[in-house]
């Protein structure tokens, strides 16, 4: 008769299967020994007279798992822990990357508060020196030090006429390094520049 519903050592023959091959009970039992040894055990338990394995984590097993953490934990933490470079430029009027476009960023209160929503300026001039009346411009950011990037999604909202444009929905909510990145489409072609800001 099926032993139905019964947990722990089953009392009939020999159960252990490994690769489709019948083992012997000291076979069995040293397969099993083995399993322990790296920090698995097994138990078997009989439902409707089929024999389920059911694998355990042992102690063995999670100090083990501890160190591997550990060291995932602190690989991590030095990728977002670099210090602010000395020779960071802070400069808000720069080129861009491939020297298309000058560009000139300003906040519109000079006064940026922790926390609280702002509004910059962007200055947009050709290699010439010619303003830009149209152009199209992405704006993306974030604080390398933590890995993480703005915590809103600022974008240009007004055109201002001579090459200016307003950039509505910045937001700074933690003290430190931030960078601001624009990626500018416009009649010279696409340009990008990252800015750094310290509040």
């Amino acid at each position: 008769m099926p032993n139905i519903g019964r947990t722990g050592p089953d009392p009939r023959p020999l159960v252990a299967r490994r690769g489709g091959h019948r083992l012997s009970q000291r076979s069995a039992d040293a397969f099993k020994h083995r399993l322990r040894a790296v920090g698995i055990s097994r138990r078997t338990f009989t439902l409707t007279g089929v024999t389920h394995m059911q694998t355990h984590l042992t102690r063995r097993g999670l100090l083990l798992g501890i160190p591997f953490a550990l060291s995932a934990s602190a690989l991590s933490a030095g990728l977002f822990s670099q210090t602010i470079p000395d020779d960071l430029d802070l400069a808000l009027r720069r080129s861009t990357d491939a020297s298309l476009y000058t560009v000139e960023i300003a906040p519109v209160d000079p006064s940026v508060r922790l926390g609280k929503m702002h509004a910059w300026t962007l200055g947009l001039t050709d290699k010439r020196g010619r303003p830009v009346e149209s152009a199209r411009i992405a704006i993306s950011g974030g604080m390398p030090q933590h890995g993480h990037g703005l915590p809103t999604a600022p974008a240009v909202t007004q055109t201002l006429g001579e090459g200016r444009f307003l950039i509505e929905g910045m937001k700074f909510n933690m003290r430190g390094w931030w960078e601001i990145d624009l990626t500018i489409d416009g009649p010279s072609g696409t340009d990008a520049i990252t800015f750094n800001f310290i509040l």
